[in-house]
């Protein structure tokens, strides 16, 4: 990798669409633990995943006192319990790149997009200053405006009667959420407690929202000695069955995406809902209620793990040259690779790091690097994955700019190769056009 936006290739919506990525996968967790858990990714992302006879499990250490979980890249699974298959080899990690970490890169980055020739679109500046304040956080953690916003979406529903719950629900998905102003790790238990103190009527007071995981646990905890036990039971059933059944539909509506940056956003839902239902699931356990739901803590937590690790792969993406990752694929095509086998660690529930759509132009940008039998095929597949995506989206909406950008890169290379110079000349001037007008619009 080469460190860089796209490995140095200049695409018009990139940078918007990459800092939204690398800003979702730092607000995970607190700073401090997402950097430990891209050093572990970034540590055993190693060959021997794919070359050896025996099938790789890592070992990776879990906090809270709780045993070690162990994760396979090939295929991609993530357990608690050990594996003890005949061909299960279960190793510890290399030594992390202390330097590596995921809060250096968004740094990098922020500094990067704000580069003259990139266009500062109203929506880019916006991701720039959500990045900025993650990073202040990160250095100095209080999350003081978004618990504060948890405070006042409390006592708004416990004193106005007329108080919409569903819109203040909107209005902190938005305002702590989406904008990254609380990681996943806190704000997912703070909306549940919010939620079951409101179906409960019973409010802890001072605010519990600074430290929201252990105070959901010590609520479910005392409330079960009360005579509102049987109800708070019902609500927590029904909460962590909606919250898994969510999770599996944004993951599908993830890959579905049309574009990547609404893939990014259905993660960033699939990842809250895998949170809240792993955490309704660890109450019961914890406080010994005998719940029965519809789907168990442990696929809950391989969820997690799989679109977590789709996430953060992401990351990666955006830092190479996508013409080197169609070669890679050109190439294990090559030596006899199932293509499914190939998408399946780029495009699916297991790593959803790409939507449906990209891995189809990605496939075809890699069949079209150069003369064979498979130009003529992946050719015309570039020109219907054109057609269809102008065809359903805006060529203006901001969301779609990259998709647009990197298909008419895909052709323009293609022509090159297939010595087209009429459309060669055309795309050039596509692209050119485009970056003069965004560069203009949004100076």
């Amino acid at each position: 990798m080469s460190g860089q936006l796209l490995g140095g290739v200049v695409l018009l919506g990139s940078a918007e669409v990459a800092l939204k990525r690398v800003l979702s996968s730092f607000t995970v967790y607190d700073a401090e633990v997402v950097d430990s858990h891209w050093a572990f990714v970034h540590a055993i992302s190693t060959p021997e995943n794919f070359t050896s006879q025996k099938r790789i499990w890592w070992r990776y250490p879990r906090s809270q006192n709780l045993p070690p979980a162990f994760i396979s890249l090939n295929p991609g699974e993530h357990r608690t319990d050990t594996p003890d298959g005949p061909d299960d080899v279960i190793l510890d990690p290399p030594e992390p790149d202390q330097a590596a970490t995921l809060s250096s890169i968004l740094e990098a980055l922020l500094r990067e997009v704000q580069k003259p020739w990139i266009p500062q679109t109203d929506q880019l500046k916006h991701l720039q200053l959500s990045a900025e304040n993650a990073l202040s956080e990160a250095r100095k953690p209080s999350y003081k405006a978004a618990v504060e916003l948890f405070n006042e979406a409390s006592q708004k529903v416990q004193f106005d009667q007329n108080a919409d719950s569903k819109e203040i629900v909107k209005h902190l998905y938005h305002q702590c959420l989406l904008t990254h102003q609380f990681p996943i790790c806190r704000f997912s238990p703070a909306l549940l407690l919010w939620q079951l103190q409101g179906m409960l009527n019973q409010w802890i007071t001072p605010s519990p929202y600074e430290e929201p995981v252990s105070y959901f646990y010590g609520y479910v905890d005392q409330i079960k000695e009360t005579s509102h036990a049987a109800q708070m039971c019902k609500h927590l059933v029904y909460i962590g069955n909606i919250a898994y059944d969510e999770a599996t539909a944004y993951l599908k509506d993830a890959l579905n995406a049309s574009s990547l940056m609404k893939l990014n956003y259905f993660l960033i839902l699939a990842l809250h809902s895998y949170t809240t239902a792993t955490i309704v699931a660890a109450a019961d356990k914890k406080s010994s209620l005998g719940l029965s739901f519809k789907y168990k803590s442990l696929l809950a937590e391989e969820g997690f793990s799989c679109t977590l690790d789709g996430m953060m792969s992401g990351v990666r993406f955006f830092l190479q040259d996508p013409d080197d990752i169609a070669k890679r694929i050109h190439s294990e095509i090559a030596s006899g690779r199932d293509i499914q086998s190939i998408k399946r660690e780029t495009s699916s529930p297991i790593f959803p790091v790409l939507t449906k759509f990209f891995w189809r132009s990605l496939l075809a940008r890699a069949m079209t690097l150069s003369p064979g039998a498979s130009f003529t095929a992946g050719l015309s597949e570039l020109q219907a994955l054109e057609k269809e995506y102008m065809s359903h989206n805006d060529a203006f909406d901001t969301s779609s700019l990259f998709e647009i950008a990197w298909l008419e890169h895909c052709l323009l290379s293609a022509y090159k190769v297939a010595g087209n110079d009429m459309l060669v000349k055309e795309y050039a001037n596509k692209i050119a056009g485009r970056l003069v007008i965004a560069t203009v619009l949004h100076q």
